[in-house]
């Protein structure tokens, strides 16, 4: 079974993503391309060149540090 089992997003995107640190030491950009490139490499888009616009937030939460993030196509 893959780890990502839905249709990829092969043309424009908008892309929401909420980091949670568990400190406010780290950069929130950092995770920004980290991201978008593994979501490349598993093939939930096809490009990430294709990402038109980008909503960032960066939260603390010690006990569980996540990433969450919708993908809009556009």
């Amino acid at each position: 079974m893959s780890a990502y089992d839905y249709e990829m997003i092969e043309g424009n995107f908008k892309f929401e993503i909420d980091v949670y640190y568990d400190s406010r030491r780290p950069d929130l950009d950092n995770s920004l391309k980290s991201t978008l490139d593994c979501l490349q490499k598993c093939n939930a888009i096809k490009n990430d060149n294709r990402c038109l616009e980008i909503i960032a937030r960066k939260h603390l939460d010690k006990l569980n540090p996540r990433i969450e993030f919708d993908i809009i196509p556009l």
